[in-house]
């Protein structure tokens, strides 16, 4: 059991957490990122999230954000789902957003585990990281005993985050997928193929797939549909609201020929896609425009090969990234 975090003499209100990361390795040898995080730095959970990367294992990737802009979307988008839970549902909307904000946070301890990395995995890697996040639970609720996020005690909004048999749990599951399958659909409009492969579609035919759009399509064919069946709650708020963006999703997106990069005015722009449009919306009112069209420093690639790319005239060009400017605006 971790210890708990000591007070700061310069701040007396803050934490100095006790950050000892927890390793994930495989049986094939492969050791799965771990958060390069200054524990010094660390005054709040907060601070901690906004070191982990998100989709580490995909570059370049434009508009690449961290755990911390990621957790207050998903709010956001928890509050939105909010809305299509049924009241005869027994469902506490104040700890479901809390639940959605700390939904990440035992990547602290252990990092954002890579998808692939998992599927990779044997069942006793899988069994590891089930084990590990156990411990990581542990530890964090005592790192952070007396905190409240959203007006909730942190220990309840962290088990209910990561219980799916709870109504909260499950909405803020959703929620944290929507946000995902929206943030490869953000990078695959901006002109952002990446690496691009070769693959067979379901006529046997060889075609080319793009890095964000296949991962896109594998939220919309793959992931989500496995997922609507295993969580009935979801399923009823389809039925109960087929039309909303969120749950009126296309099978899945096709390929364009034409790219621009996002600009604050091309954000206001509604797109073919209703639940990308609502998205941005949320994403908005979460973490600001900014971050929604600044590109991260070192990965914005003006030579980026990318068909049909077409950099627009904007009074806002890509700088140093929101993430970047954040950090400078806080000190």
């Amino acid at each position: 059991m971790a210890k708990r975090g000591r007070k700061s003499a310069d701040d007396p209100d803050q934490l100095l957490l006790p950050f000892r990361p927890l390793v994930v390795k495989f049986d094939n040898g492969e050791v799965d990122h771990v958060p390069r995080i200054n524990h010094r730095d660390i005054r709040s959970r907060e601070q901690g999230l906004a070191q982990i990367d998100r989709w580490h294992g995909s570059k370049p990737m434009l508009y690449r954000t961290t755990n911390l802009d990621h957790s207050l979307r998903v709010a956001e988008i928890t509050d939105e789902l909010g809305n299509l839970v049924p009241d005869s549902t027994q469902y506490d909307r104040q700890l479901a957003r809390a639940a959605a904000k700390v939904h990440d946070d035992i990547e602290i301890k252990i990092g954002d585990i890579d998808a692939g990395a998992k599927t990779r995995g044997t069942k006793a890697d899988h069994q590891r990281i089930k084990d590990l996040e156990t411990r990581a639970v542990e530890e964090l609720i005592v790192m952070f005993d007396g905190l409240y996020v959203n007006g909730v005690r942190y220990e309840r909004a962290l088990r209910v985050s990561q219980n799916l048999r709870t109504a909260e749990g499950q909405v803020a599951k959703l929620a944290d997928r929507l946000d995902g399958l929206c943030e490869a659909a953000h990078e695959y409009l901006a002109g952002n193929t990446g690496p691009v492969k070769r693959v067979t579609d379901g006529d046997g035919k060889l075609m080319h797939q793009d890095r964000f759009l296949d991962m896109a399509n594998n939220y919309l064919l793959v992931r989500l549909p496995a997922e609507f069946a295993k969580y009935e709650l979801w399923q009823v708020m389809i039925d109960a609201h087929p039309d909303h963006p969120f749950l009126n999703l296309p099978k899945r997106l096709r390929q364009r020929r034409k790219f621009a990069l996002h600009t604050r005015e091309s954000i206001e722009q509604p797109t073919s896609l209703a639940f990308y449009n609502l998205w941005r919306t949320l994403a908005k009112r979460a973490v600001g425009v900014q971050a929604l069209v600044e590109t991260r420093q070192g990965e914005y690639q003006p030579e980026l090969e990318v068909r049909g790319y077409e950099k627009p005239e904007s009074k806002n060009p890509p700088s140093k990234g929101y993430n970047e400017i954040r950090k400078k605006s806080n000190k």
